[in-house]
């Protein structure tokens, strides 16, 4: 573009040149007024076409401008929503660990000690059930991709509870592996399902912020918006939502469907 403006402007100059090197009296060279009225028009179209470029510009500028804005914007809630997600893992595991989906199990009860027919001595009291355990999962032995396999089986079979734990086990073994990525999202899925807003949050924001030209960055900005919304921080949803209407070219029909979805859950006007 700037080529295409700096070679418009040497041919007004020269146009210009030519026009007051020729200056002269027109009733004395009246053969010249043909040259000169064409000359004029020339340099007319030029100036037209040079003005339409210049406003061109200037439209592109303030595009610019606005993108450079709103991607400063959302660095900085990005920056300010994982300085928040840091104080409160700290604040939960100064409490005594992270807080925890409502629990669902059954409160325990004294048992009960039962008597004979005969109101005499107390049977020997029956022996309580023991305590069911979470489940047990553990990486095999092998190859990153054999491992991450092995983690994914339990999230395709919507085993969340094992997929969790063995997602978790990959990451940490395996934090610079190509599949990290996958395991975060899985991860934030997980979380998102589960309840547990905030974990489902680091997990998207990682991804996001380490992995820009990952896959799964368009859903991870759609899913971040989602739980950010559950976490009455609507502004900050608009903002993941912003970006993602920056590469929303590469979403589906569907993801870009949620995101209008969740766009006007949080009133942000983007669609």
């Amino acid at each position: 573009m700037t080529e295409r403006i700096d070679a418009l402007e040497r041919q007004l100059r020269l146009m210009q040149r030519r026009l007051s090197g020729e200056q002269v009296d027109i009733a004395a060279q009246p053969s010249a007024s043909s040259g000169n009225v064409s000359d004029r028009r020339l340099l007319a179209d030029l100036s037209a076409r040079l003005g339409t470029l210049d406003r061109q510009i200037r439209q592109l500028n303030g595009r610019l401008e606005e993108f450079e804005y709103r991607q400063n914007e959302m660095a900085e809630t990005l920056e300010q929503l994982r300085t928040q997600m840091a104080v409160q893992r700290e604040q939960q595991l100064a409490s005594g660990g992270p807080s925890a989906a409502p629990d669902l199990a059954v409160p325990e009860q004294a048992p009960v000690q039962p008597t004979d027919a005969s109101g005499g001595e107390q049977l020997t009291a029956l022996p309580t059930e023991p305590e069911v355990e979470g489940p047990t999962v553990q990486l095999p032995e092998g190859t990153a991709a054999e491992r991450y396999d092995y983690a994914f089986v339990f999230v395709r079979s919507n085993d969340l509870d094992s997929g969790r734990i063995a997602m978790e086990q990959f990451l940490e073994a395996h934090s610079g592996d190509p599949q990290a990525a996958n395991a975060k999202f899985w991860l934030g899925r997980i979380h998102m399902q589960q309840g547990r807003n905030g974990e489902a949050a680091q997990m998207f924001l990682s991804l996001i912020e380490e992995h820009p030209n990952h896959s799964r960055r368009a859903d991870s900005l759609v899913d971040l918006s989602d739980v950010l919304i559950r976490l009455e921080a609507p502004e900050d949803a608009c903002n993941a939502l912003a970006e993602f209407r920056r590469i929303e070219d590469q979403a589906s029909a569907r993801l870009k469907a949620n995101a209008r979805r969740l766009s006007d859950r949080a009133r942000c006007n983007l669609f």
